[in-house]
C-alpha cells in the first residue's frame, strides 16, 4: 500500500457551471447552422432534393446492413469448436506448443520495483520471456525517491508455479 496525501484523497464535489452549458449550446447551434448550410446548398442545386433523399436512403440502408451484420456474425467462435489446447495430446492434428504460440494460460498481476537505470526493465522482460510469460499490459508509477513501481498483467502457462514466476 502506498502512502497517500489525505488532502488529495478526499473526493471533491462536482460543481455544475452555466458556462459549460453555454458552450455546449453554442456548439449545438454551430452544428445545426453547418448542417442547414450544406442542406440548402445541396437542395437548391440541380436535382438537389433527389440527392438529399438518395443520401438519406443510402444512410438508412447502410445502418440497417451494419446492424444485421453485427447481430448475425458473432465475434465468438462457433459452438462446438474446440481450442487446440482442449484436444488430447495424442491427437495427430494437435500442433506442438512453441514459445511463439504459448498454450492458454493463467492471468497474473505482478507489481515490482524497478531501478531507474537503462536495461533494468529489459532484463525483467527477458526473464519473463524465458519462462514463456506474455506481458499483456504494463503501467509504470514513478517513485519520488527514484525508480518506478511497474504493474504487469501477465499470461503465464498454467503449469508455471508461482515461485517460478516470482523468481523470474
Amino acid at each position: 500500500m502506498t502512502d497517500r496525501n489525505p488532502a488529495s484523497a478526499a473526493p471533491r464535489p462536482h460543481r455544475h457551471h452555466w458556462r459549460r452549458d453555454l458552450v455546449e449550446l453554442a456548439a449545438l447551434f454551430c452544428a445545426v447552422a453547418v448542417a442547414d448550410g450544406i442542406a440548402n446548398l445541396v437542395a437548391h442545386g440541380p436535382s438537389g432534393p433527389l440527392l438529399l433523399v438518395a443520401s438519406a436512403v443510402a444512410l438508412l440502408v447502410t445502418a440497417g446492413f451494419h446492424t444485421w451484420w453485427a447481430r448475425r456474425h458473432s465475434h465468438a467462435p462457433p459452438p462446438g469448436a474446440a481450442l487446440p489446447s482442449d484436444r488430447p495430446a495424442a491427437a495427430p492434428e494437435a500442433a506442438p506448443t512453441t514459445p511463439a504460440t504459448p498454450a492458454v494460460g493463467a492471468l497474473w498481476r505482478m507489481r515490482t520495483t524497478v531501478r531507474d537505470e537503462p536495461g533494468s526493465l529489459a532484463s525483467l522482460c527477458t526473464a519473463l520471456a524465458r519462462a514463456q510469460v506474455d506481458i499483456l499490459t504494463l503501467q509504470t508509477h514513478p517513485l519520488p525517491e527514484g525508480g518506478t513501481v511497474d504493474e504487469f498483467l501477465l499470461r503465464a502457462p498454467r503449469d508455471l508455479a508461482i515461485a517460478d514466476l516470482t523468481r523470474a
